[in-house]
């Protein structure tokens, strides 16, 4: 099977929401969405999707839109896709070289957490055992991908050093015997 990994676009910040942050993407989200879903679209004919699975979280789910409704496409839903910080009160992208050691400190708590990294690894492998054969886009977090890929490879420690661009693909091979192969990382030419 064919999985490609494709981390949503820039999402609006959210500076408090009691109820939980779930950002919608931000202006500049939704054009990387529409130009992932053209490059997407534009590759079909040589690389066809076949299926879409996201998160259910607004900035995954609105970045998935564009390209199904470009493929005519539905768009499962999978809970376990959702971000390490799903449950947080507010939303902001602070770049690596701002962050505080306390903001730093607790990024790594939740991206490293075993309830996340196990929840990935469940949610990763259901949609690999569920499309075997096929080619399927799913549209999710940084962190996810990051764990993702990692598992993937055999390789855990590795998803520390990965970073993922918005809206960029991560491309892999999956054998019907669970062998894995990274063909691209972070492919976004439209960025």
């Amino acid at each position: 099977m064919d999985l490609l990994l494709i981390r949503h676009g820039e999402a609006e910040t959210i500076d408090y929401d009691e109820s939980g942050a779930d950002p919608a993407l931000s202006p500049l989200g939704r054009k990387q969405a529409d130009g992932m879903a053209a490059y997407l679209t534009e590759q079909q004919a040589v690389h066809p999707i076949d299926a879409i699975v996201a998160s259910p979280m607004k900035r995954a789910a609105e970045t998935a839109a564009p390209l199904a409704t470009a493929l005519g496409l539905d768009i499962a839903y999978d809970e376990r896709l959702r971000e390490f910080d799903a449950n947080e009160t507010s939303y902001r992208v602070i770049p690596p070289g701002e962050m505080t050691q306390t903001q730093l400190d607790e990024i790594l708590a939740g991206f490293t957490s075993p309830d996340f990294t196990s929840r990935v690894r469940v949610g990763i492998d259901a949609v690999v055992n569920a499309h075997r054969g096929r080619t399927v886009a799913v549209v999710c977090h940084g962190g996810v991908i990051m764990h993702a890929v990692a598992q993937l490879l055999g390789a855990p420690d590795l998803a520390l050093s990965l970073h993922v661009e918005n809206t960029a693909i991560s491309r892999l091979k999956v054998s019907g015997s669970g062998h894995t192969t990274l063909t691209s990382f972070g492919e976004a030419p439209w960025l």
